[in-house]
This record gives structure tokens, sequence and C-alpha cells, in this order.
């Protein structure tokens, strides 16, 4: 009995949600890092205002990722970043920023149809990916301030954000979806592939988190040929306006 205990302890706890400063699964999170350091003020559901923290390695965004690190064979994932790590693009990070989207995010996926979550976030070469077993911000990425958000997300919303995916096309720089993971999701699974065609579209979808919050997310293809904030971004917010949406925390 004492062999399969020890293996039950050492086994990668496997979260299919993001994770707060305290290790424990959220709904959702946001995250400011501060110039200069690791060090930065987070929000997630239930919070009224922001809170200081010390530490991105220590704090949610780290112990969201270690969930990826750690999630073994049977779990998934797509990382994309228009400035990748240097050594998934030819030696230079920005050799990839000009044909794709100016995008950046991170898709976990549980085994077993768990669902996982969606990290968008601004910082250039992160994360590093499998096979690193842990997380740890980047050293040469501290100087300037960046932005994070994590949407706990079912399996049926990560396939909805791969088909947001297929309309933005973000440079995919790692990806793995096993088993049944890409049968399971299979637009999240052929934007991992990424697919040379050009959107010539928009797209406006509502992700709702398993808790039941709705994010908005907007995406525009590369031929769109339209502007960004005009066409797209600002009848949006005035449709929130008009529907006299309120901020869930202290403005």
């Amino acid at each position: 009995m004492l062999l399969p205990l020890l293996l039950l302890l050492a086994a990668p706890r496997l979260v299919s949600a993001c994770v707060d400063e305290s290790g424990e699964a959220v709904d959702w999170f946001v995250a400011f890092k501060a110039p200069n350091g690791e060090s930065y003020a987070g929000l997630s559901r239930g919070s009224r205002s922001l809170t200081t923290h010390p530490s991105l390695t220590k704090g949610a965004v780290g112990n969201t990722l270690n969930a990826l690190y750690g999630g073994g064979a049977t779990s998934g994932y797509v990382m994309y970043n228009d400035e990748p790590p240097d050594e998934h693009c030819g030696g230079s990070a920005k050799s990839c920023s000009a044909a794709w989207a100016h995008q950046k995010g991170v898709v976990y996926a549980a085994p077993g149809g768990a669902g996982g979550w969606l990290l968008v976030h601004s910082v250039p070469r992160f994360p590093a990916a499998p096979p690193e077993k842990h997380f740890e911000y980047p050293s040469n990425e501290r100087i300037y301030g960046q932005s994070f958000l994590c949407l706990s997300l079912s399996q049926a919303m990560l396939d909805e954000v791969g088909g947001l995916l297929a309309v933005s096309r973000p440079f995919v720089y790692a990806s793995s979806l096993p088993g049944s993971l890409a049968t399971d999701m299979p637009r999240l699974a052929k934007a991992a592939q990424n697919p040379k065609a050009s959107a010539t579209t928009s797209s406006v979808k509502t992700l709702r988190t398993k808790g039941g919050a709705s994010f908005s997310a907007l995406m525009k293809g590369h031929l769109w040929g339209k502007d960004l904030y005009e066409e797209l971004v600002a009848p949006q917010v005035l449709e929130l306006a008009e529907e006299g949406s309120s901020l869930p925390f202290d403005s």
C-alpha cells in the first residue's frame, strides 16, 4: 500500500482552471505587472479591488502555468506569440511577427473533457514551451509593464477559442493535443497547425467561463481591411454602455 500512496502523492496536480496566488482554482483573473521587476497587481472573480503581490513566478500566473508544465502527456496546450522564444523562430523572434497576428496567449486543455483555460498576455518570448518542468518569469522581460487575463473555460469554449484563432491567425510556436483532445476540439486543432489562409472577416464571440462570467472576444483577419477601433471595438463598447453594464469591482 505504501508504493501506490507515494505515487499518488508525487503525481502532478491536474487543474483544469486558472489558479490564484494561494493555489486555488478561480473562474478568472487579471494581472498587471509593474515595470522593472515581477511585482504585480491582481484581481480575480469575487474580489472587489486590485491587490498587490511580489512575484509573478510565485503568483497566479506562475501557479496557472505550472499546471501546464506538470500536466503530463495526456494534457494539451497551444502557445502562440508574434514574438516567440527565439529558438522557435529561426533564431530571431521578430522574423515571425510580420506575417501573423499581433497576438499572444496560451490555451491549456486538461484530459478527460475537463476543459482548461485561456491565458491572454502581452509578454514577448513568453512562455517557454515544454519540456520545461516549472514556470519562471524570464529575466529579460522584467523591464516593461505587462498584462495577463486568464479565463477558466469548458472544452466546448476552448474549441470556440480555436475558431477565433482561425480568424486572427496568430503564430503558434508550440502545441500538443494528444489522444481525443484533437478530435474533441477540431477548431483548436486546426488553429494549432498554423494554417496559411488569411481571413478577410472579423468575429465577435462571447466566451463564457465555467462560473458563468461573460467576456467579449474580438478578432479580425489579416485582410479584413477596416479600422479596428472604429469598426469593431467602438460598437461593442457602445453596446455595453447602452445595456448599462457595470464593472464587477470597485472602479
